[in-house]
């Protein structure tokens, strides 16, 4: 999270095993977005710079999760993000 910005944030709620809900954004990085990372996710440049910054899209997502408990594959590298721009 020091060298990098979040591009796209999303997430389920889940009830009994089925979506209740929904919350999905690009993110402008407000960077170009390097290619190794374009490669990874096939997010590019045009597609993130109409969407929303940080600063806009992460209090969105945290009123969203609310006191929700967050289950994730690689949960540590996605909380980093999510905890570093909390704090700025």
């Amino acid at each position: 999270p020091l060298k990098n910005r979040i591009i796209e944030i999303g997430a389920v709620k889940v009830v009994d095993g089925v979506i209740t809900d929904r919350f999905s954004s690009f993110v402008n990085p407000d960077v170009p977005i390097p290619f190794d990372i374009e490669k990874l996710t096939g997010i590019n440049d045009a597609m993130v710079l109409p969407s929303p910054k940080i600063d806009v899209v992460l209090p969105q997502f945290l009123e969203f999760v609310g006191d929700s408990a967050l289950v994730a594959h690689n949960a540590g590298f996605d909380v980093s993000f999510i905890s570093h721009n909390a704090e700025e």
